[in-house]
């Protein structure tokens, strides 16, 4: 349950990277297209919860919602974002070796 949680954590930190901000909705088109965690399935609003507590508690990356955005979730921080940069940089080498 850890991996899955933790592997849901590194799905949403990766998308955002990617695509800086995006809505719940756009966040589900990405989530079904993945269907390796998916399994083609929705993204319940309980998963992307967990997803994003999982950013933050096992990975330290703070993802907030912009509500004068369309509620579109990003990477909260300068800071916060180099750092997450060189977890996931480090995180596909070492997926590599």
């Amino acid at each position: 349950m850890e991996n899955l949680r933790f592997r849901h954590g590194m799905w949403l930190i990766n998308t955002l990277l990617n695509y800086k901000k995006l809505s719940r909705e756009e966040l589900n088109v990405l989530w079904r297209n993945n269907t390796d965690l998916s399994g083609g399935e929705e993204m319940s609003r309980q998963q992307l919860i967990r997803a994003i507590r999982s950013a933050s508690d096992v990975l330290g990356v703070v993802i907030e919602c912009d509500v004068k955005d369309s509620y579109r979730y990003y990477i909260a921080g300068n800071e916060s974002l180099k750092a997450t940069e060189w977890l996931m940089s480090s995180f596909s080498i070492n997926q590599l070796v």
